[in-house]
């Protein structure tokens, strides 16, 4: 039995890696970058991709030429990773490490968390500690920018059908459960692999546009400002994410 939460098992990485990083994803990854760079008005070298997964932001910032750190504890996507940029012909640092472990004082120009990769750990002192290892990475004047759904995007359109497994794709169901304080949303995902059925388990930490602003300026973050995609759209009742930029004086 493995004892590790979800976000340190490599089989849930392993077993899920088809359903989390199809190859639409990745297309994807170039138009998400544009947009990155376009609404932090990014003129900075160095970046930080924490969580980086397979790299598919990753290596697409180290083709346009930036100097890229992309960080991750999983072995299986940071093996997935290094293929990639090794057959894109890209140089990027790869380094196997826990978010809530990793800084470097003054190293970066942006620090980046895309692709809902906050709210992972069970004691919210680490999602301030991730936020404060963030801090420190950047450079004065350097940005930071998250992507994730907040509290009032997922609970929105709530309903208890929600709480029924539903068939999203031919190769995945899910379940999904939401805490009666709404502090917390648990997904079962029913993936089918070679014709057998797997489940895995994951849950992430809920936090509302004002908790999660609230928290970068605690860690020392100014000029805060929420947004309703990459694209900068504003952050609304109808926005399906929630994006946020930050800056380090």
């Amino acid at each position: 039995m493995n004892d590790n939460p979800w976000y340190l098992d490599e089989s849930f990485w392993r077993g899920c890696y088809q359903v989390l990083f199809t190859k639409e994803r990745f297309a994807q990854a170039p138009s998400e970058i544009e947009n990155v760079l376009t609404l932090v008005n990014f003129n900075g070298q160095r970046i930080l991709d924490m969580p980086c997964g397979p790299g598919r932001h990753t290596v697409v910032l180290a083709q346009q030429g930036y100097q890229v750190t992309g960080v991750d504890h999983s072995e299986y996507l940071l093996a997935k990773a290094e293929k990639y940029a090794r057959d894109s012909n890209i140089a990027v640092e790869w380094v196997k490490a826990d978010m809530r472990d990793f800084s470097r004082t003054n190293a970066y120009d942006l620090v980046q968390n895309l692709f809902s990769s906050f709210g992972y750990f069970e004691d919210q002192d680490d999602d301030i500690k991730l936020l404060s290892n963030f801090y420190e990475s950047l450079r004065s004047g350097g940005k930071i920018i998250l992507d994730l759904k907040s509290r009032e995007i997922l609970t929105r359109d709530w309903t208890p059908d929600l709480s029924t497994p539903v068939q999203v794709n031919s190769q995945l169901s899910e379940k999904l459960e939401l805490d009666p304080d709404k502090r917390w949303i648990r997904t079962e995902w029913t993936v089918i692999r070679h014709g057998k059925r797997h489940r895995y388990h994951f849950q992430l930490r809920l936090y509302s546009a004002d908790e999660l602003s609230t928290l970068l300026t605690r860690a020392g973050f100014v000029n805060v400002r929420t947004y309703g995609s990459l694209a900068g759209v504003p952050y609304s009742d109808e926005s399906l994410r929630l994006v946020i930029v930050a800056e380090k004086e």
